[in-house]
């Protein structure tokens, strides 16, 4: 599968991701996959992640600032979610 680009997610990695492969951008959010060094998908699903910018990026570092600050977002609701349980 051909991603718009891939993303290191760094220390914000985790055990579900470490590498995101953007598959498309819609109006408010990213779609996309967990996907392994090589490319491919290390999970069968996708999943979309907040997106705060208007329109198209203006750059890959636009567009990878505001993919990863949708991935932490994403963490954070996931703690909330597990220390509200």
């Amino acid at each position: 599968m051909k991603y718009i680009t891939t993303i290191e997610l760094g220390e914000s990695g985790n055990a579900f991701a470490q590498r995101i492969g953007l598959i498309s951008l819609g109006k408010d959010k990213y779609v996309c996959a967990a996907i392994t060094e090589d490319g491919e998908r290390y999970h069968g699903q996708t999943f979309t992640l907040e997106k705060s910018i208007d329109g198209l990026p203006a750059n890959n570092k636009t567009l990878e600032t505001d993919v990863l600050k949708g991935w932490k977002k994403h963490l954070e609701k996931i703690e909330r979610n597990e220390n509200h349980d």
